[in-house]
Order: C-alpha cells, then sequence, then structure tokens
C-alpha cells in the first residue's frame, strides 16, 4: 500500500520596476528564481516556490531642440527662455510598469533687436533692393543666422533736391 504525497509548487510572475524582492532577497535582474521550504506541506512535502521575474528599467528619452527667444515644452508645462539642459518625469500609468523620464538639450536663440533706422536723403535711397523717393516708414523683415525672425525699420525723409529752371535768349 503506497501513498504519494505531492509536494506543494507555487508559481508567481511578476513585471517590476528596477528590482523585486522576494523572500528577503532583492532581485534587480530577469529571470527566474526558486526557494523551498522543507516539509511546509501538512503531509511533511517540500513546497517550491518560483518566482518569474521581469525586471524592467525607467525609459529614458533624450531630446536636442533650438529655438527662437523661448520654448513651451509641454511635458513640463513650463517656458524656458535659456539655454541649457532641462529634464522632467512622465509618472508611469495604468499599462506602463516604470516612469518615463524625459531629458532635454535647449538651445535658445535671439531674434534679433529689431532695428529702427532714421534716415534723411536728398531724392531718393535704394534699400533692400528697392527704390523709395517718398518720405514713410518702411519695414523689412529678415532671419538672424539662427533662422529667428527679426524686422528692421527705416523712417525715411526723403528731401527733394532744388531745381531752377531758367530760359535766357542771347545776342
Amino acid at each position: 500500500h503506497l501513498t504519494v504525497n505531492k509536494m506543494g509548487r507555487f508559481d508567481t510572475s511578476i513585471v517590476a520596476c528596477h528590482a523585486y524582492t522576494w523572500k528577503g532577497r532583492t532581485h534587480s535582474t530577469s529571470g527566474i528564481y526558486y526557494d523551498t521550504l522543507v516539509g511546509a506541506t501538512s503531509d511533511g512535502c517540500d513546497s517550491t516556490y518560483i518566482l518569474s521575474l521581469t525586471v524592467a528599467d525607467t525609459v529614458k528619452i533624450y531630446d536636442t531642440l533650438t529655438a527662437c527667444d523661448s520654448y513651451r515644452w509641454n511635458l513640463s508645462g513650463k517656458t524656458y527662455e535659456a539655454t541649457g539642459d532641462y529634464d522632467t518625469v512622465y509618472l508611469a500609468r495604468a499599462h506602463e510598469i516604470c516612469d518615463t523620464h524625459y531629458y532635454l538639450h535647449l538651445t535658445i536663440n535671439d531674434s534679433a533687436v529689431n532695428g529702427v533706422f532714421d534716415t534723411t536723403v536728398c531724392d531718393s535711397l535704394t534699400w533692400d533692393g528697392k527704390h523709395y523717393t517718398e518720405s514713410g516708414f518702411y519695414y523689412h523683415p529678415y532671419q538672424t543666422i539662427h533662422g529667428c525672425d527679426s524686422t528692421l525699420r527705416l523712417h525715411l525723409t526723403v528731401n527733394k533736391m532744388g531745381r531752377f529752371d531758367t530760359s535766357i535768349v542771347a545776342c
């Protein structure tokens, strides 16, 4: 007459961020881990515990951007006006395991100061490839060497040259 008692077997699958502590030990790598409790069943048989562990790392995303004057980074909700390195953490949601760290290397280029030129000329002026013969305000949009928009403004005063016509009949 033979009585066969079954060993206890307990399987657990875990997905963890960075590390997982199981049976008093911290595991930081994915793998299958075993633990045995001698005589743990009611029949005195050993029990085997099996852990199937998947360890995920924090997601790191790096981005490099260049902007004119300022940049609003939607991930942080902030507007940056200086060149620098910035970071923010995007917290894990329901189906994500680990938080995501975003790193931004930002270069801010300034738009050129919008210049105003006051100029007085006689009769006409050629500026930006255009010929002007009337007084007034004229604008010239351009981009800086970094591609930032800027505008030059010309306040032009045109003085007409005097013209004196004389008709003479002489012998």
